[in-house]
């Protein structure tokens, strides 16, 4: 879908959301003005997957229609049925998160990212592989600085939903890693985790 932001009835960020919140995963590609950097990230962040700035070369706009067109491609046709991780399932076809059977309904976002973490679960993958995924790499997307945000919250739907915070831990300077130890309902924090944690604190100092 190609979606210009600024609709004579309503703006384009609310059909974002509308479309998001129904679960509808068709690719989007918005419309913006130059150098709107803030409206881009928003977009983003509510489920858009690419956006071009107005005016725009045709080439250009065919170029990220493949891109975004190959990515999704790419997601279904790699995408296994299913992981389990004993409290934790991943139905790559629905596309879903469940925890002790319940779905806690990931956004489309947090879904891509949890999905490159599971795939790679117990090992950190950076935020540069993140963005790769989300958006093709592009070194000017506004989106590269929220998937912080992203993580953030997919982390608190799992925490409401009684999993230890850690299943969803911040290696600091290297990204985000995914851990199935941490779902089980007897898991204990590991104290070497918060020694590392401040040691990579500190080396930034």
């Amino acid at each position: 879908m190609l979606l210009d932001l600024g609709l004579p009835d309503g703006h384009g960020i609310d059909v974002i959301t509308a479309l998001r919140q129904a679960y509808v995963s068709v690719p989007i590609i918005v419309l913006t003005g130059a150098g709107d950097t803030s409206t881009k990230a928003h977009a983003l962040f509510r489920g858009a997957d690419d956006f071009i700035t107005k005016p725009f070369d045709l080439r250009e706009l065919r170029a990220r229609i493949d891109a975004v067109t190959r990515r999704e491609r790419k997601q279904q046709d790699s995408a296994q049925a299913t992981s389990d991780f004993g409290r934790v399932k991943v139905d790559f076809t629905q596309r879903a998160v469940l925890v002790d059977e319940k779905d806690i309904r990931l956004t489309n976002r947090e879904f891509d990212i949890f999905k490159l973490l599971a795939k790679t679960a117990g090992r950190p993958v950076g935020k540069n592989k993140i963005a790769l995924e989300l958006y093709g790499g592009s070194n000017d997307e506004p989106g590269r600085k929220i998937i912080d945000v992203f993580a953030c919250k997919m982390r608190a739907k799992f925490v409401d939903h009684g999993v230890h915070r850690d299943a969803i831990r911040t290696i600091w300077s290297e990204g985000y890693l995914f851990d199935p130890d941490a779902t089980r309902p007897d898991y204990t924090p590991k104290p070497s985790n918060t020694t590392r944690t401040r040691k990579r604190r500190g080396a930034h100092h």
